[in-house]
């Protein structure tokens, strides 16, 4: 059986490399992505949603298929994210809101970079056995 790999920050510099990786290894592991579902990332993830067969959708939401699901929302809302967590075995969490953005935007900075992962552990703990089964790893920077 497949371990399912839920994975945020995706569509950053660091997440997308792993995210290649974990497509390299899709026959080893489901993947789940929490995307924000801008024009870029929509352009970004539509090929991999094509080979999963599963269909783009406009908007938010949820996309799924052949092991492959992106949770099209935002980690600022514990809806979205519990959500991606739902039935993983692991949580990478590459997300980041860094600089020059958090400079000119220090609340959303804030939003994403605490907040965020707050809702991260939170779900995590809300799943049966979440906090004994569910693993996280998180990265972070000085930026």
């Amino acid at each position: 059986m497949k371990k399912t790999v839920a994975l945020f920050g995706a569509s950053g510099t660091m997440g997308l490399a792993a995210f290649k990786e974990l497509w390299k290894r899709r026959d080893q592991y489901s993947i789940v992505l929490l995307v924000r579902p801008s024009d870029k990332n929509k352009r970004l993830f539509q090929p991999y949603e094509k080979l999963a067969g599963a269909a783009s959708i406009a908007g938010a939401g949820v996309s799924e298929g052949a092991g492959f699901k992106i949770v099209w929302g935002d980690a600022t809302r514990y809806e979205d994210v519990e959500q991606a967590i739902r039935g993983a075995d692991w949580v990478l969490d590459a997300m980041a809101y860094i600089s020059p953005e958090a400079d000119y935007y220090p609340e959303k900075a804030k939003a994403v970079n605490t907040d965020g992962i707050v809702n991260i552990v939170r779900a995590i703990e809300a799943q049966p056995g979440g906090a004994e089964h569910i693993r996280l790893i998180y990265t972070g920077t000085v930026a």
